[in-house]
C-alpha cells in the first residue's frame, strides 16, 4: 500500500509539478492562462448581462454560450493565418455593447405555443435581432480564439490544455464570487479589459485599447436599467405602483411593482387593510392570497414555496397561522420583501426563511403542514445558460406536486396559484397534474376573469365544502375529461410553459438561421485557410480526425448540459449548485488530462470507450429519484460518481487522441465548433425530453469512435506530448 501511494504521489504530484515548473517561466504559459481566464469570465458576464437587457435573449440564453464557443473555435482554426485580429477585440466588444443597448428598447411578442411573458408586441423580427446578436458575439470571441491557437502552437499540447483548463476554472470561480457579492456590468467589463490590456506588448496598442475599454465600461455603467439591483438570477427594478392609466396609485402605505429583466414580476406591499389610510386600499388586490384559508380549520403550520415579496406569508399570518416556513430561491427578492412589505411578514417571529430551491426544500424537510402554498413562481429566466429549462421548471412537475402533497397533514390543503395568461392548455395542464396527484374528487378549481387560477388539493375525503365565490374568483367544475390529452410536466419533460412536446416554430427559425451563420463563418475560414499539402485536411485521414474531434465537442457539450441538469434536479436549481457543477466538470477534464500526461500508455482507448458506453447506459436507465432517499453526503458522492464519471471518460478520450494529433490547433478548433452544434442540439429536449439527450450523446461518441478508426491516428507516435505543432 505504501509503495502504491509513493507511486501515485510521484506520478500525480512530482512529475506534473516539475513539468509545470519548467513552463512557469515561459511567458506564453501565463498568456494562455490569461486568455482562457478572460474568455470564460467574459462569456459568463455576457450570459448574465445580455438577457437582462434584451428580453427575448432570456429565452434563448444559450446562444451567447454557443456563439462564444463558435468564435473561439473559428479563431483557433484561423490562427495560422497570422491576421492578428487580437488587436480588434476592444472594437468588437464595444460594438456588441452598443448593439445590446440599442435592442433594449425593442419589445417582442410571445407565440401561442409557449408562455414567455404576459405583455409585449413584436415590433421587429426576433430572428433578425438574435441573428445579429449571435454574429457579433461570435466575432467578439474570434480574437481570443486566435490567441489561444497561437499559444497551443508553441506549448506542449497537454500542458497547454491543462493551463487552458486552469484559466477557465479560475475565471469561473472568480465570476461566481463576483456575481454573488455584488454583480456589476461595469466591473464585469473592466476585469477582462484589464487582463486584455496587460497582454498587449506595444505601448501605443495599450493606450488605444485602454481608451476603448474605458468607453465600453462607461457605456455599461449608463446602459438601460443600470440603476437597478442585481440578484444571482435577475436584474431587478422596484418602482411605485401605477394604475392601468399610468398614474401612480395612492396607497398609504405605498404599493410597489417589482420588475425583473424589465418585465412585471410581482406587487410588493402589505395585504392588511388596517395598515392603509381608509379608502386608499384596493380590497380585491390580494383576494387570491386568502382563498386557501377560507376552507377548513385554522392552519397551524404553513409552507410557502416561492414566497417572493412576502404576500403569501402575510396572508398566512393574518389567517392566524402559528408557524410559517417561507422558501424563496432569490436572496434579493427576500430583501425586497423585508424592505417594501410594510406588514413586515419576514420579520415576524413565527416565520422561518429558507433561501433555497423549492424542490430541494421538499426533499430535505421532514415537516408536515396544514397548508402548502405554491406562490406565483412563474420565472422570467432559465436556470442555466446551457439548457432551456426555466428556473422553476422542476417545481411545476407531476413529481414535484406529489412530493409536496405527501407533506400535508391529514386535513391539509395544497394550493397552486397561477396566472395562465389566457392559455387554456396551461390551465388544463395544471388541473390534470392536480387530478393525478390527489384524485379528481379532491380537487377544487377557482377562476377569475383575468385568467388567474387557484387550484386546491384536499388531503381528506370527504373534504370541507368550499364556497362558490370569493371576491372575483368563482368555483368552476372541471372534470378530467375537459383536460383532454394535454401533456403533463414531468422531471423528464419539465416544460410547463410549452403547449406540447415540440420545438416552437420561432425557435426552429432562429436555430436554422444561426446554424447557417455558423456554416458561413466556417466556410469563410476554410476558404482563407490555403495550406501547403503537408498541412492539408485532405488525405492521411485528417478529415476523419477532424470529424472525430468535432463529434467529441458535440457530445461533450450535451453531456455537460445533461450533467448540470441532473445535478440541479437532485440538489436544486440554485446558482450555487450550477456553479459547483460547472467547476466539477472542469475538474473532471483537468484530472483526465493530468492522468494522460503522466500515464499516456496506461489508457486503452477501446476500453475507455466501452466504459463510456456503460456509464451512459447507467445514466439512461438508472432512476435519479432513488438518489433522494440517501443522506446528503451519500447523495453527493453517488451523484458525483454517476453524473461526472462520463465527463472523466470523455476527458480521457479527448486528451489521449489530442496527444497524438498532427494538427492540435485544428483539432481544438473543430472540437469547439462541435460544441457549438451540440448547443443547438440541446433544443431537441423540448420535443423529446431530457433522457433523449443521453441517446444523442451515446450516438455522438459512437460516431467519434468510428471516425477515429478511419483516421490515421493508430499509426501516430506519442511525440506530440512535447511539442505543439500543426
Amino acid at each position: 500500500m505504501r509503495s502504491f501511494l509513493r507511486l501515485l504521489f510521484k506520478n500525480l504530484v512530482v512529475r506534473p509539478h516539475a513539468a509545470f515548473s519548467d513552463l512557469a517561466a515561459n511567458p506564453r504559459s501565463w498568456e494562455l492562462f490569461a486568455v482562457a481566464f478572460l474568455a470564460l469570465f467574459l462569456e459568463l458576464m455576457l450570459i448574465r448581462w445580455v438577457p437582462s437587457i434584451v428580453r427575448i435573449a432570456a429565452y434563448f440564453s444559450n446562444i451567447m454560450l454557443i456563439s462564444a464557443f463558435l468564435g473561439l473555435g473559428l479563431g483557433c482554426l484561423a490562427s495560422h493565418l497570422r491576421l492578428n485580429v487580437f488587436r480588434w477585440f476592444p472594437v468588437c466588444l464595444t460594438i456588441l455593447i452598443l448593439y445590446v443597448c440599442y435592442c433594449s428598447s425593442i419589445s417582442f411578442g410571445t407565440p401561442s405555443g409557449e408562455l414567455r411573458y404576459l405583455w409585449g408586441e413584436s415590433t421587429l423580427s426576433k430572428t433578425l435581432i438574435l441573428s445579429i446578436l449571435f454574429a457579433i458575439n461570435t466575432v467578439v470571441f474570434v480574437p481570443l480564439g486566435e490567441r489561444l491557437g497561437d499559444c497551443f502552437f508553441v506549448l506542449p499540447r497537454l500542458i497547454a490544455y491543462a493551463i487552458d483548463l486552469a484559466g477557465s476554472f479560475t475565471g469561473c470561480a472568480i465570476f461566481g464570487v463576483f456575481s454573488y457579492l455584488n454583480f456589476s456590468p461595469s466591473v464585469g467589463v473592466a476585469i477582462p479589459a484589464a487582463v486584455y490590456v496587460s497582454l498587449l506588448k506595444n505601448a501605443s496598442d495599450r493606450w488605444g485599447a485602454a481608451v476603448l475599454m474605458i468607453f465600453s465600461t462607461i457605456i455599461m455603467g449608463y446602459s438601460p436599467g443600470s440603476d437597478g439591483m442585481w440578484s444571482p438570477y435577475y436584474h431587478i427594478h422596484v418602482i411605485p405602483y401605477q394604475t392601468a392609466e399610468g398614474e401612480h396609485a395612492l396607497y398609504n402605505p405605498p404599493m410597489h411593482t417589482v420588475r425583473v429583466n424589465h418585465d412585471f414580476y410581482f406587487m410588493a406591499g402589505t395585504l392588511n387593510p388596517d395598515s392603509y389610510t381608509p379608502g386608499s386600499a384596493d380590497v380585491e388586490l390580494g383576494r387570491q392570497y386568502f382563498l386557501p384559508y377560507q376552507i377548513g380549520n385554522r392552519p397551524g403550520s404553513v409552507l410557502v414555496l416561492g414566497s417572493g415579496g412576502g404576500m403569501d406569508v402575510e396572508a398566512a399570518l393574518l389567517s392566524k397561522s402559528d408557524k410559517v416556513d417561507a422558501v424563496e430561491i432569490d436572496p434579493r427578492i427576500i430583501q425586497i420583501g423585508k424592505e417594501y412589505n410594510y406588514g413586515r411578514p419576514y420579520q415576524d417571529p413565527r416565520v422561518s426563511i429558507y433561501n433555497t430551491d423549492a424542490r430541494a426544500f421538499l426533499r430535505q424537510t421532514t415537516n408536515t403542514y396544514d397548508r402548502i402554498i405554491f406562490g406565483f413562481l412563474d420565472s422570467q429566466s432559465l436556470f442555466t445558460s446551457m439548457t432551456n429549462i426555466r428556473l422553476d421548471g422542476f417545481v411545476y412537475t407531476q413529481d414535484s406536486f406529489q412530493n409536496a402533497y405527501a407533506r400535508l397533514n391529514r386535513s391539509g390543503i395544497m394550493s397552486v396559484s397561477f396566472a395562465t395568461g389566457g392559455r387554456m392548455w396551461l390551465f388544463n395542464r395544471l388541473i390534470k397534474m392536480a387530478h393525478r396527484t390527489a384524485g379528481e374528487d379532491k380537487v377544487v378549481v377557482y377562476l377569475n376573469q383575468a385568467y388567474g387560477v387557484v387550484i386546491l388539493l384536499f388531503k381528506d375525503d370527504p373534504h370541507p365544502e368550499p364556497q362558490e365565490t370569493f371576491g372575483t374568483f368563482r368555483k368552476i367544475p372541471w372534470p378530467s375529461e375537459e383536460t383532454g390529452k394535454i401533456e403533463i410536466s414531468t422531471d423528464d419533460w419539465p416544460f410547463l410553459y410549452l403547449s406540447k412536446r415540440f420545438i416552437p416554430y420561432d425557435y426552429l427559425v432562429v436555430i436554422t438561421v444561426l446554424i447557417l451563420i455558423s456554416v458561413i463563418f466556417m466556410a469563410l475560414i476554410r476558404i482563407l485557410s490555403v495550406r501547403p499539402p503537408s498541412q492539408s485536411w485532405s488525405g492521411d485521414g485528417n478529415y476523419f480526425s477532424m470529424a472525430h474531434f468535432f463529434l467529441l465537442g458535440f457530445g461533450f457539450m450535451m453531456l455537460e448540459t445533461a450533467s448540470i441538469t441532473k445535478f440541479s434536479l437532485i440538489f436544486g436549481t440554485t446558482w450555487l449548485v450550477s456553479l459547483w457543477a460547472i467547476l466539477g466538470v472542469l475538474l473532471m477534464i483537468f484530472g483526465a488530462n493530468l492522468f494522460i500526461h503522466c500515464k499516456p500508455h496506461h489508457v486503452n482507448l477501446k476500453f475507455t470507450y466501452i466504459a463510456m458506453y456503460i456509464v451512459l447506459a447507467v445514466n439512461y436507465f438508472f432512476p435519479s429519484q432513488r438518489l433522494l432517499s440517501l443522506d446528503p453526503i451519500s447523495r453527493w458522492i453517488v451523484s458525483s460518481a454517476l453524473f461526472l464519471s462520463p465527463l472523466f471518460f470523455a476527458g480521457l478520450i479527448f486528451s489521449k487522441t489530442f496527444l497524438r494529433e498532427n494538427s492540435p490547433v485544428d483539432a481544438l478548433g473543430s472540437n469547439l465548433i462541435g460544441a457549438t452544434m451540440g448547443g443547438f442540439a440541446e433544443y431537441s429536449s423540448m420535443a423529446m425530453g431530457l433522457r433523449f439527450l443521453v441517446i444523442v450523446i451515446f450516438g455522438a461518441y459512437l460516431l467519434s469512435h468510428i471516425a477515429l478508426a478511419y483516421s490515421d491516428w493508430p499509426r501516430r507516435s506519442i511525440g506530440g506530448n512535447f511539442s505543439g505543432g500543426r
